[in-house]
């Protein structure tokens, strides 16, 4: 069991660097080249389901680790840019006016 889970630990870590990478290298060479939408994530779960269930389990954790690293990305909409926000308002002691976070958001 304490095997398993060193192995599980690992695999995510793996994964999130992957993930970072993946980020970078877009920002970097602004190439979409390896991304995909709905279609190509639906796509590749039914692959994964038809080569089996610990191949399925792992496109899971890919999916679920690539969705935690991107919401946390500083955009306004997603919760990485609330938190930017709220560091923000915190770290000058007072709320930031309603147009300015109006203004962020849009």
């Amino acid at each position: 069991l304490i095997e398993s889970v060193k192995k599980g630990i690992a695999l995510v870590n793996l994964y999130i660097i992957s993930t970072v990478e993946f980020i970078k290298r877009l920002f970097t060479h602004r190439s979409l080249e390896g991304a995909g939408g709905p279609v190509g994530i639906i796509a590749a779960m039914g692959k994964g389901a038809q080569k089996g269930f610990k191949v399925y389990l792992l496109l899971l954790i890919v999916i679920s680790v690539n969705l935690a690293i991107l919401n946390l990305l500083p955009l306004p909409i997603l919760d990485g840019g609330q938190a930017l926000m709220y560091t923000i308002e915190a770290l000058a002691r007072r709320e930031l006016p309603e147009n300015i976070k109006m203004t962020i958001h849009i």
